[in-house]
């Protein structure tokens, strides 16, 4: 996929919130060593624009995989009961 859309270069940025691990991913078609040297200078706005992009889906991301994971939990039969 990568070398289909010409990407050069991608970083991944993790951040963990309350049980969850996100990835925040990045690419450049452009000059790789740049892009690095640019995400290391200036993580905490790549930091902000993962957290913007995250902001955009939470709801999706409670409702279908938070809520999801809880009502399996309750589903569990309790063993000695």
């Amino acid at each position: 996929m990568e070398r289909k859309n010409g990407i050069q270069k991608g970083v991944v940025l993790i951040k963990r919130i309350n049980g969850l691990t996100l990835l925040y991913s990045f690419a450049t078609k452009s000059n790789g060593t740049d892009f690095v040297y640019e995400i290391e200078s200036q993580k905490e706005l790549f930091y902000e624009m993962g957290d913007h992009c995250f902001e955009q889906v939470s709801d999706i991301v409670e409702e279908r995989i938070i809520c999801s994971e809880l009502k399996i939990k309750e589903q569990k039969p309790q063993l000695g009961s």
